[in-house]
């Protein structure tokens, strides 16, 4: 039988301090991948918190609902309002899209299920999107195009109406 020397415990305990790094490193590293993936998901609710307090202006809302309702009557001022709206819209999706594709976040289809119908849900956010979608990246408009395709034109109408106390 063989005695163990010196040497051979400094090696064993150099070894078992390596392996010990190596596993802290890697749960470190997940811990900061849980972290990054949560504040990502905080900054698309704040983004679309603030996309939704545009609703709270008044001069936005009174366009928006004309867009709704009358979207020939439109001036040109509401118009780019509503361009630059719609273009907050699918900055958003774009952004948690592309955090998708880098596996670091898994929101890009609930935002576009859960969200796109009230606002696309309409003939004029339809008809922007169609004449829009060109400067957007293919995998995005692949992505988003059928979701807004599919809406009835009447879903945007009907989310507000369903926001209306009945009498």
């Amino acid at each position: 039988m063989k005695t163990v020397g010196w040497k051979d415990i400094a090696e064993l305990i150099g070894i078992t301090a390596i392996v010990a790094s190596l596993i802290f490193v890697g749960l470190e590293m997940r811990q900061q991948q849980v972290l990054a993936r949560a504040e990502l998901g905080s900054q698309s609710f704040e983004y679309m918190t603030s996309i939704r307090q545009a609703f709270s202006d008044p001069a936005f809302a009174g366009t928006y609902v004309k867009m709704l309702e009358n979207p020939g009557e439109l001036t040109n001022a509401e118009t780019a309002s509503l361009n630059g709206f719609y273009h907050e819209l699918i900055q958003l999706v774009e952004r948690d899209c592309s955090l998708v594709g880098l596996g670091v976040f898994s929101e890009c289809t609930n935002t576009l299920n859960r969200f796109y119908p009230e606002y696309f849900g309409n003939q004029f956010a339809k008809n922007w999107w169609r004449s829009t979608r060109g400067i957007y990246r293919a995998g995005l408009v692949e992505r988003i195009s059928p979701v807004i395709e599919q809406l009835d034109n009447d879903v945007s109408h009907r989310y507000l109406d369903n926001g209306k106390s009945s009498p």
